[in-house]
């Protein structure tokens, strides 16, 4: 006599999985499988985007700190001063200018680099040193009153360059009044010495008007 779970068996259709039967495991293994890898991709994404805006929040606390904080401007890089060199950049600065009232071209052309340059109060942008003198030659003739530079500061931007600063006047002829300006070298140690490798003149222009 069978029992009545053998009989129960016997009366399923061929091919019915039983219960708790290999095949009916074997059915439910892949989506459980595909279940828990889209589970833990979930999990993987939601971690990642915890991990982003943490960041994010971090980063915007970063910016509103900074804004907050006063603008500093750097100072400018000064190198201290070789022992005797700013006496010998203004030595240089002195036989320019008497070069120029002697209207020597060659004492001129000695003092300046070879790549020299200047740019002068009308515009005039003179390159190269024989550019450079013949502008000089030909402004000390067309304006023949006494030139004096005198240097106020010399500050050295490495210890072979240094920036001269002065005040440039030129004398009156007959009556007319001084062309009053300022004048800065830019200067080079070379084998033979401290020369020019440029100048600026600046002549000051006149308050604009109210409004």
């Amino acid at each position: 006599m069978l029992s009545r779970t053998a009989e129960a068996d016997r009366s399923r259709p061929s091919g019915y999985p039983g219960r708790g039967s290999d095949r009916s495991r074997a059915q439910r293994a892949p989506r459980q499988q595909a279940v828990s890898r889209y589970v833990g991709e979930l999990l993987k994404r939601q971690t990642k985007m915890e991990q982003m805006a943490f960041h994010l929040n971090r980063l915007s606390l970063l910016l509103i700190a900074c804004a907050a904080c006063p603008a500093q401007t750097p100072r400018p890089v000064t190198v201290p001063a070789p022992a005797g060199d700013a006496a010998a950049i203004k030595d240089v600065v002195a036989r320019y200018v008497d070069a120029r009232d002697r209207k020597d071209a060659k004492a001129t052309e000695a003092l300046f680099t070879a790549d020299a340059d200047q740019l002068v109060s009308s515009g005039e942008w003179r390159q190269g040193r024989d550019a450079v003198v013949r502008g000089t030659m030909a402004s000390s003739e067309s304006a023949g009153g006494k030139r004096t530079i005198t240097v106020e500061t010399v500050r050295f931007v490495t210890p072979d360059a240094a920036l001269a600063d002065g005040r440039y006047e030129i004398a009156g002829l007959g009556g007319a009044p001084a062309r009053r300006m300022w004048s800065t070298f830019l200067m080079t140690r070379t084998p033979e010495g401290w020369r020019i490798a440029a100048i600026r003149n600046m002549l000051p222009a006149p308050p604009a008007p109210p409004k």
